[in-house]
């Protein structure tokens, strides 16, 4: 039983996954779900890869952009700084 509810769960991701990159294919909204889906570093070095440009390093740290410092000092601590910024 569980193991059916898993892989229900698992064929489910993927079907989202793959019906967002097909609807919003022009719409500017891949990187949010590559973030989401944590899969930003890994798509982003393969398409590097593809198109040739090897001098193009993609680090983990710097795919989120910073929180500005007014925001993090209006949340009184609630929220830190992104790593390496």
């Amino acid at each position: 039983m569980v193991e059916s509810i898993l892989s229900d769960k698992a064929y489910f991701l993927i079907a989202l996954e793959n019906e967002r990159r097909i609807e919003l294919t022009f719409e500017n909204s891949c990187r949010y779900d590559l973030l989401r889906w944590v899969k930003a570093v890994k798509t982003m070095s393969t398409f590097f890869k593809i198109i040739g440009s090897i001098k193009v390093t993609v680090i983990p740290d710097r795919v989120l952009y910073p929180i500005p410092k007014r925001d993090i000092d209006l949340a009184n601590i609630i929220i830190t700084q992104n790593p390496s910024y």
